[in-house]
């Protein structure tokens, strides 16, 4: 059984458009955060890229 180590992830952010890596994100997973570091936005959903 091989570990899931966190990576860095591309995400995109849906309010500002902007590109961001995140840091913890599994794979497979939903991928909502509870802002974005780039506009500020709260509960955005977030691309992953």
């Amino acid at each position: 059984m091989t570990a899931i180590t966190p990576a860095h992830v591309k995400l995109r952010c849906g309010s500002c458009k902007g590109e961001t890596e995140v840091e913890g994100v599994q794979a497979g997973s939903e991928t909502q955060i509870d802002y974005c570091p780039l506009c500020g936005a709260g509960n955005v959903e977030i691309q992953r890229l």
